[in-house]
């Protein structure tokens, strides 16, 4: 008997489980308890639909208004009994001015990722911003889920999906094409991305695929975001400015990616405010390739802030049209490239010219220069200390002399190591030192060319 009473307790609070869900549904406003049979409804959920509230999904009249009263009543508040999910159908929808969404504890999601589109008309801004009515951090909860941000008007400011001050949001299986802006990451901690893609032409300079920094100087530093399974570049050649940009970051990591197809770089690492730092930023088994730069590192004139602690693992630098790895920023520092580097076909493939404590031994470095010649796979110089440089080795692809060195160390650069070096095809020589540097340290495997020529640096330990 104490089992059947425990048992019709259980069921006594299932029903008035039902009956509560029920009233729920009743009271969401032409809300929409998806069931079964359609695939493009979200089944099980209890969903707000905008096309009961005249969203348009031939795409024909403006949905904006619509969607935008659908957000407002899934948004939770104090003693809301909101079902919190904007479900689209499949469908095209027309925008005409930014949805905003000012209350956390919401999804809107679409019936699939090329399913559901949303096509902004005009150039208004941003399409979804993501932020409290007042600027106290944070907002919580907002995410996006199954749809495709598309237009070809070429808009000149705003992006995708702008999230000021959001925490803990979650962004899956989303593609921005075609906006200034893709995802906008203004003072978020927490932000998970996964399959958020734009492959999209917009030829304004700055366009972007990614953003994160911080709208002022008293801002909070974006922190602990994550990127998973990310294509992010343009739909032909350089057709946008830049695949990613980081001007503020305390703890961004990026892992399966690609990033690229950009006139100015795949990614640009540079501080905007002068309390930015760009600290803790990772990139593990992903593709840089088809921009001016794969990689540009600099500060702005007069800024001290930190830049420090990146990782680059198992990750692919390919046909930049300058260089693989530029760098000019003094304070940056401690930058390690471990794990089946290969950069090829570019310039140069490291080009650093100040700052301290690199490491990018075991590296492989493979180019042909079909674009920019005249420059060596490594160039070490200015105020650059502590390369390591161990274990790499340097090739050409198809001209027997595409680089006129292998590696190039002037002006002050010091503290560079290159032990178990295997070198090949440099017009000139393998190694260029013309360094007052006093601790320069080569051994070498292999080499088809004498070791070095020009070398000023009567200190340096062969």
């Amino acid at each position: 008997m104490a089992y059947v009473g425990i048992k019709l307790g259980s069921i006594t609070r299932f029903c008035c489980w039902v009956l509560t869900l029920l009233f729920v549904a009743a009271d969401a406003h032409d809300g929409v308890a998806a069931t079964d049979g359609d695939p493009k409804t979200a089944v099980g959920k209890l969903c707000i639909n905008p096309v009961a509230l005249g969203a348009d999904p031939s795409g024909v009249s403006d949905s904006t208004e619509a969607i935008q009263e659908a957000v407002r009543d899934a948004q939770w508040h104090r003693g809301s009994a909101a079902p919190g999910v904007v479900c689209l159908p499949a469908g095209e929808y027309k925008l005409t001015r930014t949805i905003v969404v000012d209350q956390g504890d919401v999804k809107i999601e679409g019936a699939g990722y090329f399913e559901t589109t949303f096509r902004p008309v005009g150039d208004y801004g941003d399409v979804f911003y993501v932020a409290k009515a007042t600027p106290a951090p944070f907002i919580f909860g907002v995410n996006f889920e199954n749809f495709r941000i598309y237009t070809t008007s070429n808009p000149t400011q705003g992006a995708g999906l702008h999230l000021n001050q959001a925490n803990s949001s979650v962004i899956s299986h989303v593609q921005v094409d075609g906006e200034f802006g893709a995802y906008d990451i203004e003072s978020c901690y927490h932000i998970f991305f996964d399959s958020a893609n734009s492959v999209g032409d917009n030829s304004n300079s700055g366009s972007y695929g990614y953003r994160f920094h911080r709208a002022s100087n008293n801002a909070l530093h974006p922190s602990e975001d994550f990127v998973v399974n990310a294509n992010v570049r343009g739909h032909s050649a350089q057709s946008i400015s830049y695949a990613q940009i980081i001007n503020d970051s305390d703890g961004i990591q990026f892992s399966n990616f690609h990033f690229g197809w950009s006139s100015g770089a795949a990614v640009l690492l540079e501080p905007e405010y002068e309390g930015d730092s760009i600290y803790g930023v990772f990139f593990g088994n992903g593709v840089f390739d088809n921009s001016r730069y794969d990689v540009y590192a600099t500060a702005r004139s007069g800024h001290a802030g930190p830049m420090s602690l990146w990782t680059f693992t198992g990750v692919l630098f390919e046909t930049s049209t300058l260089d693989a790895f530029y760098a000019d920023a003094p304070q940056l520092s401690n930058v390690t490239a471990v794990g089946d580097q290969f950069v090829f076909n570019g310039r140069s493939a490291l080009n650093i010219r100040a700052g301290k404590r690199f490491r990018f031994g075991a590296s492989i470095f493979s180019a042909n220069n079909r674009f920019g010649k005249g420059a060596s796979h490594v160039e070490l110089s200015g105020g650059v200390s502590d390369v390591n440089l161990d274990g790499a080795s340097y090739s050409t692809s198809t001209s027997k002399h595409a680089v006129p060195y292998n590696i190039s160390v002037t002006g002050d650069a010091d503290k560079i190591s290159a032990h178990s070096q295997t070198f090949e095809g440099a017009a000139n020589s393998d190694l260029r030192l013309e360094t007052s540097g006093k601790h320069i340290y080569i051994t070498t495997l292999s080499t088809d060319k004498r070791l070095p020529v020009n070398v000023r640096d009567k200190n340096r330990n062969p």
